[in-house]
């Protein structure tokens, strides 16, 4: 569990952001930012590893 730890600080920065960011994106653009990141993790699946 101390691994994680460090990370705490960023999980509360994405949650503050993410609701400041809530309110101005449109629906259109979250959409387009949701596809293109999962074709990237797509691809990364696709790519052989090791």
């Amino acid at each position: 569990m101390t691994v994680l730890l460090p990370l705490f600080p960023v999980l509360g920065l994405g949650a503050v952001l993410g609701a400041w960011l809530v309110h101005r994106l449109s629906q259109r653009a979250f959409d387009l930012i949701a596809v293109a990141m999962s074709a990237v993790a797509a691809a990364a699946l696709l790519i052989p590893s090791g």
